[in-house]
């Protein structure tokens, strides 16, 4: 693992601490936080993660030929300077993920999937957690 790739865990792992022990001695919180709900929603993120990490080398391998393929063309992030680069990598993300959001909303097969993040009976920072390990995949 990279030293970005760690950076990146350790900021989130302690944004996602930060904001759910605010949430938990919130004066507004609901006192029925349950910490099996936590530990459930942490379990299915970690599940995923693992689930990915397993099949990432075989996706990417596979998807190698294509991208080396003339008749794709893709906008080169890396030749631009650091802050437009990151800018245009962040809309493309934010909309891939909002496209692939909607259509688990409307194909069904999907949705069942989908479903489990929808299905959480409290809301908190571990809801945006909550998704099955093949939506994930």
């Amino acid at each position: 693992m990279g030293n970005i790739e760690n950076s990146r865990i350790l900021v989130f792992t302690v944004a996602l601490i930060i904001i759910l022990s605010l949430e938990f001695f919130s004066k507004k919180r609901d006192h029925a936080y349950s910490l099996t709900r936590l530990k459930n929603n942490i379990f299915l993120f970690l599940s995923s993660l693992v689930l990915v990490k397993i099949a990432m080398p075989f996706g990417v391998f596979k998807l190698i030929p294509i991208l080396n393929s003339k008749s794709i063309s893709f906008i080169e992030l890396n030749l631009l300077s650091f802050v437009p680069g990151l800018i245009i990598t962040i809309i493309l993300f934010d909309l891939a993920i909002y496209f692939q959001h909607v259509l688990s909303h409307k194909l069904s097969f999907l949705w069942k999937f989908h479903l489990i993040h929808h299905t959480d009976d409290k809301m908190d920072a571990s809801t945006a957690l909550r998704f099955h390990p093949a939506e994930i995949l």
